[in-house]
């Protein structure tokens, strides 16, 4: 869900030996979003957060982006989905792995396999597969975005709002907070 993401970078490797170059990275570095969302592509229902925030292990160096880094912590706050009921996602599986498929104008596109739980009011569901992210040295902004029919609902008891094999959209943009240097990815 958007738990689903947040988070937060990139998965899949390349079929060319590329080497990926990271300046200015670390331990525990910070990304924040704002509103995220996980859309039900089957019943167009759609589980929105008012805030997202990611910790992340990238270390500095070159390596062949398999994994560039982890995604270590990720948390949601104030998520409501249909009929405005109050959800709370819980990511499960950590740490992601943020694996680079490209780069290229400072720009690094990649996936990232995840997990969540998501729990309301009558209604359980957990939620599994890969998103895609891009991650832009010039804004250090890291957006994810749906990847294919690759996120799927693995099981729910939800009054069928939401259904096992169900196929779900994350979508957010999570910032690198502090006050530089940021994160950068050639």
């Amino acid at each position: 869900m958007a738990a689903v993401g947040a988070i937060s970078l990139i998965s899949a490797t390349s079929a060319l030996a590329t080497t990926y170059t990271i300046t200015n990275g670390g331990t525990a570095l910070s990304f924040k979003a704002g509103t995220t969302t996980l859309k039900d592509t089957t019943s167009n229902n759609t589980l929105t957060c008012t805030s997202s925030s990611s910790t992340a292990d990238i270390p500095s160096g070159s390596n062949n982006g398999a994994p560039l880094g982890t995604v270590t912590a990720l948390s949601f706050s104030s998520c409501t989905g249909p009929l405005n009921i109050s959800f709370t996602v819980t990511p499960t599986g950590l740490p992601y792995k943020l694996d680079a498929t490209s780069s290229s104008g400072g720009v690094t596109d990649g996936t990232m396999a995840v997990s969540a739980s998501l729990s309301g009011t009558f209604c359980t569901a957990t939620v599994s597969g890969t998103v895609d992210g891009t991650y832009t040295n010039s804004t250090h902004t890291l957006a994810v975005s749906p990847d294919g029919n690759l996120l799927t609902v693995t099981s729910a008891s939800c009054l069928g709002v939401i259904n096992k094999g169900d196929v779900v959209d994350f979508n957010g943009s999570y910032v690198e907070q502090g006050s530089g240097p940021f994160l950068s990815i050639t």
